[in-house]
């Protein structure tokens, strides 16, 4: 579906040192409006011909009777530049995680909570080594958030003993 353009403006690809984070819809969903999610997120070899495409599989409407990998992430390899079968390599429920590699580099799938009402898999795609995105810099506020409270001060001790000591319940020899 990637070669023949079947679901412009609703896919993603991404190179080496790139991820995507986001939702995959299913095909059976494409022009329903949601343009941030996904229908196939291609990850993309820049040095050869072989790509892997990872797709949402959602089961319902003309999907219902899908009998592999409904309702399940799917990755498949492909390579070329025209129209050839596809390889399934990997089909993942929620939770599911899938590693391989592309090119000289590693690919990692996760597959967050599949959301069959909604039609949407969160998925993180990465692809080769992906930098943590900075720490955003500290806030500050414009004035204390509470009134500084002063305890009253502690009485001053004793100076010295008020009477002399006596022998309480002390027997004198």
């Amino acid at each position: 579906n990637w070669q023949l353009g079947w679901f412009s403006g609703e896919v993603a690809s991404i190179g080496l040192n790139d991820n995507f984070i986001g939702n995959l819809k299913g095909q059976v969903n494409y022009g329903n409006g949601d343009t941030t999610s996904k229908v196939v997120v291609k990850v993309d070899d820049p040095n050869s011909q072989e790509a892997f495409y990872v797709g949402f599989n959602h089961g319902i409407l003309h999907n219902i009777n899908t009998a592999e990998g409904k309702n399940q992430v799917t990755v498949q390899t492909y390579t070329g530049s025209g129209y050839s079968q596809s390889t399934l390599l990997s089909k993942m429920g929620s939770g599911g995680t899938f590693t391989g590699v592309l090119g000289s580099s590693t690919v990692t799938v996760t597959v967050g909570t599949i959301n069959l009402t909604t039609g949407l898999a969160p998925v993180e795609i990465t692809y080769g080594s992906v930098s943590p995105p900075p720490t955003p810099a500290p806030t500050v506020s414009e004035s204390p958030t509470n009134k500084p409270t002063t305890a009253e001060p502690t009485p001053a001790p004793t100076q010295a003993p008020t009477s002399a000591p006596t022998a309480c319940g002390l027997a004198q020899v």
